[in-house]
């Protein structure tokens, strides 16, 4: 009995190894997904049951299910597509007839599973990846929880897999069997999924403790600590009102020469009496109004433009160096008189 059972568990092994190369042979020779198609037989099993698998995490199960039914419902092999664990949707399922070519096969799958199956599938990765950080998250919160209170355990269903990213957890305020430290009050600890967030249930807890607790809820805590008066510093010395500020530009002033920059030089009271209170009435009868027009026609000077007629210059006329004769005095360029030179230029 024994060896009539092993020859039919050759026989089905065997069988699943051929059906399984040739119909991967049919999917790599199509380009399927790129080829690199590979199938595996379950030695275990007493019935056809074999996965073909790719490169890029697509998995085929084929099993022959149905085995009491007679006629070709009998004789149809059941392909799934398998998801990575934790995957929320639903796996898509077709069927095959085993007595079909493996070009046969292969076409009903591409056509009927590999759409939607490549789609879903990438959907199922992302969430395995992002299952994978919150077991981590939770891992690592469960690790600093019973650092922070050492009365922390798993419960007793946890097995030794899963409570290190478990997500609940007790304690207890009397020792059990001291197998864990007492705490100052019992509780239970639940958190999220991705351990961002926590539920708490305490008993027993003291009075002191709790309003500690409650403190630290407080958002907006009271302050605490002495009043010291604020230290202002010494008042600034107020400007003045007058400034001047260095490069500031200054209107011209009346006795300011334009043309030389310097201020113009009055002539002397001695050499103005000297000009005029010198010689007789026929000269002084025949000298112009205006004193300019006589010293220039004596020396040859340009005469200055004249003022209004009947007008007299504010502070008298002024002098300035001659640079061409020396010891000779000409007018500036902003007044418009001058005094006669002295005696000494005057003509015979």
């Amino acid at each position: 009995m024994a060896s009539a059972i092993d020859l039919k568990h050759s026989e089905v092994q065997v069988r699943a190894d051929q059906l399984g190369s040739a119909l991967s042979a049919a999917l790599n020779s199509r380009g399927t997904e790129g080829g690199g198609w590979v199938h595996h037989v379950d030695s275990e099993m007493h019935i056809l049951d074999f996965s073909l698998l790719h490169p890029r995490g697509l998995v085929l199960s084929l099993r022959h299910n149905n085995t009491h039914l007679k006629g070709d419902a009998g004789r149809r092999l059941t392909v799934a597509c398998v998801y990575p664990p934790g995957y929320s949707g639903t796996a898509e399922t077709t069927t095959v007839g085993i007595g079909t070519s493996a070009s046969s096969m292969a076409s009903r799958i591409v056509t009927y599973l590999l759409p939607d199956y490549v789609k879903n599938l990438e959907v199922a990765l992302a969430e395995q990846r992002t299952a994978g950080q919150h077991r981590r998250a939770r891992q690592l919160m469960n690790r600093e929880m019973e650092q922070v209170l050492p009365a922390l355990h798993p419960a007793g269903w946890e097995t030794e897999h899963t409570e290190a990213f478990r997500n609940r957890s007790f304690w207890y305020a009397t020792s059990l069997d001291n197998a864990y430290p007492p705490a100052h009050a019992g509780g239970e600890i639940r958190l999220s999924t991705d351990a961002s967030t926590a539920e708490i249930t305490l008993n027993h807890v003291p009075a002191p403790i709790a309003l500690q607790i409650l403190r630290l809820l407080n958002p907006n805590p009271a302050v605490e600590g002495t009043v010291m008066p604020r230290g202002l510093p010494p008042k600034r010395r107020a400007l003045s009102t007058v400034r001047i500020i260095p490069g500031e530009v200054l209107p011209p002033s009346p006795t300011r020469s334009a043309a030389t920059g310097t201020d113009c030089n009055p002539a002397p009271r001695s050499v103005a009496a000297t000009a005029y209170g010198s010689g007789d009435a026929r000269r002084r009868r025949a000298t112009p109004a205006h004193p300019m027009q006589w010293t220039g026609q004596l020396l040859g000077l340009p005469v200055p433009r004249a003022g209004p007629p009947g007008t007299r210059p504010a502070r008298g006329p002024c002098h300035v160096p001659d640079s061409t004769a020396t010891g000779r005095l000409r007018p500036c360029a902003n007044c418009w008189t001058t005094a006669p030179p002295s005696r000494s230029t005057s003509p015979a």
